[in-house]
């Protein structure tokens, strides 16, 4: 079993067998540690450096399958028994939100990013600038609804997308369906977040994005 478990301060603890498993030094210093995780409760038995990555196409049916990691770092956890492992973000989030210019907003009876068109499967690769290679196995994403009718988000695989790109973002409200065509060379980076904001008004639609940081997850473990 994992030896690792979380407790109610949102640390993680060590609770395994000191002399026995791999997690125990005699030294509190120069410690190389190396962490990764789906961000979930499901585990990665090993270092997912060099293997092939999925990434979960129904988000909303089964939310994410993130990929953090944190790579060889040295540590030291001195007297209080602790090291902070901070982990970063190694796929890329859209977060789109969708305005609506009406009294009562219509229902989104549908919402897609791409349509067999975006990449589903990659390599993960630390010895990469951008983390990622050998991108393909084209598919669609449906997205997680993070309120009804309004604000939708996902995780893609980072890629840049050398030509233009139809459907990428696809939308149904009522009995229309709406599509942005993304342009040429867009590129989706590890760790950054790409907001999409969607304006309807009057049966016509504008889209909008801006770039940000996908915040860091830190963790810390006691042993």
């Amino acid at each position: 079993t994992d030896p690792l478990t979380q407790i109610s301060t949102g640390e993680l603890e060590y609770n395994g067998t000191p002399s026995t498993d791999g997690f125990y030094w005699e030294s509190k210093d120069d410690i190389n540690v190396t962490a990764w995780s789906k961000g979930s409760t499901s585990t990665i038995a090993d270092d997912p450096n060099g293997e092939t990555f999925d990434l979960e196409k129904e988000q909303q049916t089964n939310g994410y399958q993130e990929l953090l990691y944190m790579e060889e770092t040295t540590k030291s956890f001195g007297t209080e028994g602790k090291i902070s492992l901070s982990l970063e973000h190694m796929l890329s989030r859209i977060v789109i939100t969708v305005n609506q210019d009406a009294a009562t907003a219509q229902t989104i009876s549908g919402i897609t990013i791409g349509s067999n068109n975006v990449p589903t499967r990659g390599v993960f690769d630390t010895s990469e600038d951008k983390k990622w290679k050998n991108q393909g196995t084209n598919g669609t994403i449906t997205p997680k609804t993070e309120a009804t009718n309004s604000i939708y988000s996902a995780v893609l695989i980072p890629y840049k997308f050398t030509s233009t790109t139809a459907n990428f973002i696809n939308i149904t409200i009522g009995s229309e369906t709406f599509a942005y065509e993304l342009p040429a060379n867009t590129e989706f980076l590890a760790g950054k977040q790409y907001n999409y904001t969607i304006t309807v008004k009057n049966r016509a639609i504008t889209f909008s994005v801006t770039v940000s940081n996908w915040t860091d997850a830190s963790k810390t473990l006691n042993f």
